[in-house]
């Protein structure tokens, strides 16, 4: 994901964002990586975002689920 040009109003700033997998939650996700925050992303099953966070730049955190 690339930051937006102009759109730094969230750099330096850390977000946390529960429902990270799919749907609004990754959206949410995409944008504020996109604005230069970084992401905690929280979700709580396994699923179609489980590969996501690589993808966003070392942006986003990740904890395994046990």
């Amino acid at each position: 994901m690339e930051r937006l040009a102009g759109l730094e109003r969230l750099a330096g700033k850390v977000v946390g964002i529960t429902g990270a997998a799919q749907g609004m939650g990754r959206c949410h996700v995409e944008r504020c990586v996109a604005e230069g925050a970084r992401v905690v992303a929280a979700a709580q099953q396994p699923g179609p975002g489980e590969g996501h966070a690589g993808g966003l730049g070392g942006a986003v955190g990740k904890e395994p689920h046990t």
